[in-house]
């Protein structure tokens, strides 16, 4: 979406790379402790974490308006990823 113009751009050509990240809300990650011990325990698989929105998958546009910290102790408050 670009404000300023009032229009919303959909890329969907094929062979887009796609990379999940976990989401990060007022400076914390989504996932927490009893989230990973839910995964070791296999209660629950990667796609529970994606259903939960807990990890989403970014394109490289999408990249282009997030905010990513590369250590968990890098988020900030802007921190999207």
């Amino acid at each position: 979406y670009e404000m300023g113009e009032s229009r919303v751009y959909v890329a969907s050509d094929g062979g887009r790379v796609c990379r999940p990240l976990i989401v990060c809300d007022k400076g914390a990650s989504k996932v927490k402790m009893h989230h990973l011990d839910k995964l070791r325990a296999k209660e629950w698989t990667f796609q529970t974490f994606l259903n939960k929105g807990l990890i989403e998958y970014l394109d490289v546009n999408e990249e282009n308006d997030s905010t990513v910290a590369m250590y968990e102790q890098d988020i900030t408050e802007m921190t999207t990823h």
